[in-house]
């Protein structure tokens, strides 16, 4: 029993320490976690999803079951997204629109968080993994809009979730931290 709860304040000093890069425990998914940390505090996410390809419909949408209700994904290119909740993305200057497409679905939708990925450049999937570009992804939330970005370049299987990942991680440093 002494062993135990020397084990549980090590946990715990671990996760304190290392919560930027410690999300779960044992074999968790990001996605897991962050849907179960919206639903313990009964908050909602949008998603708009322009650029992986609906890994995050698929990754989010595979949770429904535990967790209905939580998340709502729209994917599809920014300007059908954009006219589906009427925002007016037009003047807005390029690295701030995924931003704004954020807090336009969390606006629209009402809900607590909302996330958007930016639309990927019009390149084969080969291009882009040779590419220097980068992507940039948003969460629109309670204190305001954080943007993230991540490179293109690497290996294009897994491009679309890296993008899916990285915007989920950006959710998740926002969220209060439940590590049990």
């Amino acid at each position: 029993e002494e062993c135990q709860v020397k084990i549980e304040r090590a946990s715990q000093e671990i996760a304190s320490r290392l919560s930027r890069y410690v999300y779960g425990v044992e074999d968790e998914e990001l996605e897991f976690v962050v849907l179960r940390n919206l639903a313990h505090y009964r908050w909602t996410l949008a998603v708009a999803d322009c650029s992986s390809a609906g890994w995050l419909g698929r990754a989010l949408g595979s949770l429904d079951a535990t967790y209905p209700g939580i998340a709502t994904v729209l994917s599809g290119t920014e300007a059908t997204i954009a006219r589906v909740i009427g925002a007016d993305l037009d003047d807005e200057t390029h690295q701030y629109r995924v931003g704004r497409l954020a807090a336009a679905l969390r606006e629209e939708l009402r809900v607590k968080y909302a996330l958007a990925t930016e639309p990927l450049p019009e390149m084969s999937l080969e291009e882009l993994g040779q590419s220097r570009l980068r992507v940039r992804v948003a969460v629109a939330g309670p204190d305001g809009i954080l943007v993230d970005s991540l490179p293109v370049g690497g290996n294009p299987a897994i491009l679309h979730a890296r993008i899916g990942k990285t915007a989920l991680d950006l959710l998740r440093r926002e969220l209060p931290s439940r590590l049990s």
